[in-house]
């Protein structure tokens, strides 16, 4: 704070917010703007930023995938050649600059190596018969027992099979705290199972595999019989599980 003018449009965004930031120049600081992606291209409002940046730094840099996001950096690039852009991302899309170079890395295994992560355990489940949603609690109460906390994340392949499935797991796991959580829930019982310490399930479909921080998770299971998972996908995943 001493050497920067620190401008902060994460909670407080107002609607004229790129106005304000070009008149934040009459204190001769160096600025450092800090603001959600979404906000920042939300009408090409940074089209109107009387102010020249000089690097940008980008967490979850694999957005540049979404539309409105490349023409953000089409613009900037365009006007400014010589800005700096440095991302950051678990699973980089290197199709699109100015991200399409990656400068360092750091994998699963070097995190297992320098213990920053607890060690994966994968367990790949294949059977000759078909199974059904019984064999399948049957299979992962056996695989489950000796886990620390048993804070449990299942992926169901839609919504409707999330409520299916919790009903019956309901039978299995009375000592669980069993919910769901998809995008057409009213109730948020996401948080109270977040903050359980132990014995919780919970069941969703395409939600939480990235940027949940959830305590105590131990482990994850995918219940959407997705025979070619991948790789994004299953590392976004199960690196909610890996943290300590």
């Amino acid at each position: 704070y001493k050497r920067f003018l620190v401008i902060n449009y994460t909670e407080d965004k107002p609607g004229n917010w790129y106005s304000k930031l070009s008149s934040a120049s009459f204190w001769g600081r160096p600025i450092l703007l800090v603001i959600n992606r979404a906000f920042l291209v939300s009408g090409k409002k940074y089209s109107k930023i009387n102010l020249k940046f000089d690097l940008i730094i980008h967490d979850e840099c694999h957005s540049i995938v979404n539309k409105t996001t490349r023409e953000f950096y089409s613009y900037q690039l365009q006007k400014y050649p010589d800005i700096s852009c440095i991302g950051f991302s678990a699973t980089p899309c290197l199709e699109y600059e100015p991200y399409n170079n990656v400068l360092t890395d750091y994998t699963i295994y070097n995190a297992f190596c320098d213990d920053v992560i607890v060690p994966p355990k994968i367990c790949w489940v294949k059977s000759d018969k078909k199974l059904n949603d019984r064999d399948f609690i049957k299979i992962c109460k056996n695989k489950i027992k000796d886990l620390v906390y048993k804070k449990i994340i299942i992926w169901c392949g839609i919504i409707d099979k999330c409520y299916e499935l919790t009903s019956i797991w309901k039978e299995y796991f009375p000592d669980f705290y069993i919910s769901v959580d998809t995008s057409k829930d009213t109730d948020d019982t996401f948080e109270e199972y977040s903050l359980k310490e132990n014995n919780a399930i919970l069941f969703c479909a395409c939600k939480h595999r990235e940027g949940s921080d959830i305590y105590n998770l131990d482990c994850c299971i995918f219940l959407d019989k997705v025979e070619n998972r991948t790789p994004k996908t299953f590392v976004q995943c199960i690196g909610r599980v890996l943290r300590k």
